[in-house]
């Protein structure tokens, strides 16, 4: 049975694809398929030979100067700017209409769940843990790497990783919001287990995402010593399970600390993360996800340095992901399909992760690292 890991990640990914596709290095002219060059083909398209203005193929301006190989395009802004959080922009009509609902509608209440399928409100029998550890490590960073940095995911005796390879140049868009929100509470990943083992037997790891406790907001959170203290969303678990307690959603059941050495996942391990940009969001799923680190301690599990969290990542899934997310989200952009095309320009696939013979997706690595941590319960409800 294949296991989801269900992470809240900043905007790593997603934010120097973006930064790719707006031509983020300004001092740059071009000189390959970039976005930059795609946009002055366009526009030099509908330009007249003798520099006149002319209407572009979307409705839009174009002014062309005879000789220059440079082009401008005014485009019309779909439903005339971004439309109210709680609409969205039929491209049909050009108008901004209501969000069609998500989830249940009325909110469920206190004992249920709600089952997206369905769109139901559902009781939950499964119970949410009481207590937690006694073996909490706090995620106290996330880095995309360098390219050269991964986990061997083809049994080449190489690292994977080419996602960071293709996103090169943007490393630095990316990894400042991603480590800033990991130091300033944004993120909270919790890793669990009841029965932590140093010896290279099995146990298990639970990967929780969580708040900062209230009354520990001042606390160091990337501190090796701190301790602090944390709450886990509920989100974490699964209430949809009939078992007597609701089972965590993010769990790899193999884990091993083998002289400092900590390893696990494989090929049936799946997990999903979602990446907030601004007013939108992506949910990318990668598979054969593997989890290591050099692991400090010899009772117990005091921290965690050299971290992997790796993986392969389908194109498919991506445009997936980014046709779940509204049009006008893009529009600034060029547009989903400029970004699709950027993608498929940019990312190299690497690895056949469904066994058909053919490379479908692209390796991903993470780098993490972690220190101790307690979990002192669920987080509340909003008020």
């Amino acid at each position: 049975m294949k296991r989801v890991l269900s992470l809240t990640f900043a905007s790593a990914v997603a934010t120097a694809l973006i930064a790719a596709g707006c031509g983020t290095d300004s001092g740059s002219s071009g000189g390959g398929g970039g976005a930059a060059d795609a946009s002055s083909d366009s526009a030099s398209a509908g330009a007249t030979k003798d520099g006149a203005a002319t209407d572009g193929a979307g409705g839009g301006k174009v002014d062309a100067v005879a000789g220059d190989a440079t082009a401008t395009t005014d485009a019309k802004t779909p439903c005339g700017g971004p439309c109210k959080a709680d609409e969205t922009c039929d491209t049909a009509t050009d108008k901004c209409v209501a969000k069609p609902k998500v989830g249940c509608d009325p909110a469920c209440k206190a004992g249920e769940y709600c089952d997206l399928a369905e769109k139901k409100c559902k009781t939950q029998t499964c119970k949410f843990p009481e207590k937690w550890g006694p073996t909490v490590q706090k995620v106290s960073m996330l880095k995309l790497p360098a390219g050269s940095v991964g986990c061997d995911l083809d049994g080449d005796g190489k690292p994977n990783n080419a996602l960071s390879a293709a996103l090169a140049a943007f490393l630095t868009q990316a990894n400042g919001p991603l480590e800033k929100s990991v130091k300033d509470g944004t993120i909270v990943i919790a890793m669990e287990s009841s029965n932590y083992k140093n010896d290279g037997t099995e146990f298990g790891l639970n990967m929780l995402i969580g708040d900062v406790e209230e009354s520990n907001k001042t606390c160091d959170l990337v501190s090796a010593t701190a301790n602090c203290k944390y709450t886990v969303k509920p989100d974490s678990y699964d209430p949809k399970a009939t078992t007597p307690a609701c089972p965590p959603v993010i769990s790899f059941p193999n884990m091993k600390n083998k002289d400092g050495q900590l390893s696990g996942g494989g090929p049936k391990q799946i997990f999903q993360f979602t990446l907030p940009i601004t007013t939108f969001a992506l949910t990318l799923k990668i598979t054969q996800a593997q989890l290591q680190g050099e692991v400090a301690g010899t009772a117990t599990w005091d921290n965690t340095k050299k971290g992997l969290i790796c993986g392969a990542l389908a194109k498919k899934d991506i445009e997936e992901a980014i046709d779940a997310v509204p049009d006008e989200q893009f529009a600034s952009l060029g547009g989903k399909g400029v970004i699709k095309g950027m993608i498929g320009s940019m990312l190299k696939t690497d690895i056949d992760a469904d066994g058909d013979g053919f490379k479908e997706s692209a390796s991903v690595a993470i780098q993490w690292e972690s220190v101790k941590g307690q979990v002192t319960g669920l987080t509340p409800p909003k008020k």
